[in-house]
């Protein structure tokens, strides 16, 4: 990167393509704009540019302010030489540039000074005398002056977008996780190892006092999980911003680290700090022994946080086993979280993408929804307020958020209700509210909302599962009313084990009910309850894939009335119905409404002469029809030495089935060994498509 300070001289540089903007911290938003400016310079033949400060523009348009900054200077303008910008243009923002207009800086110094042939602005960016000009004035000067402008629509992927002052707010919480997702990588700061007290060396635990830039922007005090790099080198440890309460020292804030395994001489140095995770408040101890029991503990911790994420691959189990062997990790915690990651990565992508994200015990994963089926759920509602009544790990809480103005999180477990709380925020549920409470209480005095959800608990007392929804937590059949009180409409998901029609019929007001499958397999029924329904119950079949999904809505009087003709030969093409197809019961409707004809009342396999588009399942075209006989059985051997085996209506299983044709598992030919209408046992071969 070419850095050009801006001054009289400043004139006959080849044309750019550039952008404006202070960039303190040069975080993601910045490096959104940055890559438009190179994607359309490289287009045009033209240099990449980016136009700066040395000072930001509010310690002159607001006399007396000391703007606390994310990066200073040259933290910038080593952040801005990384994102692979061509050119950096420089200007002292003073009271002469803080007076020209709009026009006047576009002319003065992108035209005539840096030979600015195309100008990218954010999607919000204003600039010029009081900022009151807009991007339509903007593109009128730049007709004039023949600068193409253009503006870059806002970054997105969220509830809000990514901003300074956004990571600002982020740091004053001390939510450095928070900040680290914005910025695109840890927050960081560079200063100086300075002497201090040596009471850190005193109580076992020595410090490095780091004095920084005064305009540096320092997150709120506290305890935090943090890396130094030091002389070419990176170290773990745990830095800490306060008072020194336990001693008081009335030295005003400071900050200190103290380095893990590390025990060489380092004053005088230049080191940067990298922060992780925040640990805890700082306080006041009763005597320098508690204060080292504390620091012990917050070790341990630190430790334990940076185990994780250097072992993501770990095996969970071999990991727990170390726990006897080493005390200063906690490896049963550790074990948890890698086992958490390992099993977001299969099933909530979103959560494995983002650092910083807790996990809760093996239970709270295995029951809760999957990505998948939480995105499908929130498809189905929105309005102004939610209530998630069994908030658990949240995941469901986190997605049908994205449809409300406000949601309220439930949950009686408190360690679930922590973790909602440092999650949520990460994941973009910054309108979300964690109540720690139980449900049933709760929704006796809870305000009238749009919707309220909940996934009653499905296990005993003893820990086993139950199949009943009187035996479910809390008890839909006991509270159903309550809840249509308190809610325009009411989401209930249940496990695929329960009866759908006595579910629908138990329970009042059920409008519309759903089979949810993800890639075949049945994953969970939800109800939709809204006292103003009218009419039967609507029944959808659903089946979600990477690809999109299927959807077979009908109702009980339509597959209690549907007449399918049934068959004693199969046709040109076979169809199996998805998982869900079958758990909703469509089993007569789905065939009249694709006009497929069914092999046997009990065999839910279908066939036609022409290809059923649309159909939500599997479709073979059929290449052999074998009797299940002894010559069936020898002919299909030969002629089909390796299949994929699969039963339907028929005495044997697929592996007993398998052994008596002696034929390997596999390949692209698929055998289905059926009943047709009038008893008679086949196997029908058959490949994918129409």
């Amino acid at each position: 990167m070419t850095t050009i300070r801006y001054d009289e001289t400043t004139k006959h540089l080849p044309q750019c393509v550039a952008t404006i903007g202070f960039f303190d911290g040069c975080h993601r938003g910045h490096h959104f704009l940055i890559d438009k400016v190179r994607k359309l310079a490289s287009e045009n033949g033209l240099l990449s540019a980016v136009l700066t400060f040395t000072n930001h523009p509010r310690t002159v348009t607001d006399a007396g302010s000391k703007m606390k900054l994310l990066s200073t200077f040259d933290e910038k303008m080593r952040l801005l030489e990384q994102s692979g910008i061509d050119e950096c243009f420089v200007l002292d923002f003073d009271k002469q540039v803080a007076d020209m207009t709009a026009r006047q800086f576009m002319s003065e110094v992108l035209k005539h000074r840096f030979n600015v042939a195309m100008l990218i602005t954010g999607y919000d960016h204003r600039f010029g005398k009081g900022r009151k000009e807009s991007f339509e004035d903007y593109c009128r000067y730049g007709d004039e002056l023949g600068i193409k402008v253009v503006r870059a629509e806002g970054m997105g992927g969220g509830r809000h977008e990514v901003s300074s002052s956004y990571i600002r707010a982020a740091l004053a919480d001390g939510d450095v996780v928070l900040a680290a997702k914005a910025l695109g990588r840890n927050y960081s700061m560079t200063g100086k190892v300075v002497g201090g007290f040596h009471i850190g060396r005193q109580i076992g635990f020595p410090t490095a006092n780091i004095s920084l830039p005064e305009e540096k922007l320092l997150p709120r005090g506290g305890v935090y999980a943090a890396t130094m790099q030091v002389g070419g080198k990176i170290y773990d440890g745990m830095l800490n911003i306060g008072s020194r309460p336990t001693f008081d020292q009335g030295t005003g804030q400071t900050v200190e680290m103290h380095l893990f395994d590390f025990n060489n001489n380092i004053y005088g140095k230049d080191v940067t700090v990298d922060f992780v995770e925040r640990i805890r408040d700082e306080r006041k101890f009763d005597s320098p022994e508690h204060l080292v029991c504390q620091l012990k503990e917050d070790e341990r911790r630190i430790r334990t946080i940076f185990f994780v994420r250097r072992n993501a691959d770990a095996d969970p189990r071999e990991v727990a086993l170390r726990a006897s062997k080493d005390a200063g990790i906690d490896y049963a915690e550790a074990a948890t979280q890698i086992a958490g990651r390992q099993a977001a990565r299969r099933k909530l992508p979103l959560f494995a993408a983002t650092d910083g994200i807790i996990y809760p015990a093996h239970l709270s994963m295995e029951q809760c929804s999957s990505q998948a089926t939480a995105e499908f759920k929130a498809s189905l509602c929105g309005g102004k307020s939610l209530i998630d009544l069994t908030g658990g790990f949240g995941v469901d809480c986190i997605f049908m958020s994205r449809r409300f103005e406000t949601a309220t999180y439930v949950e009686r477990n408190a360690a679930l209700c922590e973790i909602m709380r440092h999650n949520k925020s990460l994941l973009g549920g910054d309108n979300i509210s964690v109540v720690e409470a139980d449900a049933t209480e709760f929704l006796a005095s809870c305000p009238t909302v749009d919707m309220i959800y909940l996934d009653p608990a499905r296990r005993d007392t003893h820990g086993g599962k139950t199949v009943l929804l009187t035996q479910c937590e809390p008890d839909l059949t006991a509270i159903n009313d309550l809840l249509l009180s308190k809610a325009r409409k009411v989401m209930a998901k249940l496990s695929p084990m329960f009866d759908l029609t006595a579910a629908t019929s138990t329970l009042r007001w059920v409008d519309k009910a759903f089979v949810v499958a993800v890639g075949g397999e049945c994953k969970e029924l939800l109800l939709i309850l809204d006292s103003k329904t009218s009419g039967e119950t609507t029944i959808t079949a659903v089946n979600l894939t990477p690809q999109g999904s299927d959807a077979f809505t009908f109702t009980r009087h339509e597959e209690e009335t549907a007449s399918p003709e049934y068959v004693n030969e199969v046709g040109t093409y076979l169809y199996e119905p998805n998982a869900s197809i079958l758990k909703a019961g469509a089993f007569k409707s789905v065939a009249v409404r694709f006009g497929l004809e069914k092999l046997a009342p009990s065999t839910h396999l279908y066939t036609s002469s022409t290809p059923a588009v649309g159909f939500p399942g599997r479709a073979f075209k059929v290449t052999e029809v074998h009797e299940f006989s002894k010559q069936g059985l020898k002919s299909l051997s030969a002629s089909c030495p390796k299949a994929n085996i699969a039963t339907r209506n028929f005495p044997l299983s697929p592996e007993e089935l398998r052994k008596k044709l002696r034929i390997a598992d596999g390949g692209d030919d698929y055998i289905f060994a059926t009943t047709l209408a009038d008893k008679r046992r086949v196997m029908v071969v058959g490949r994918k498509g129409c």
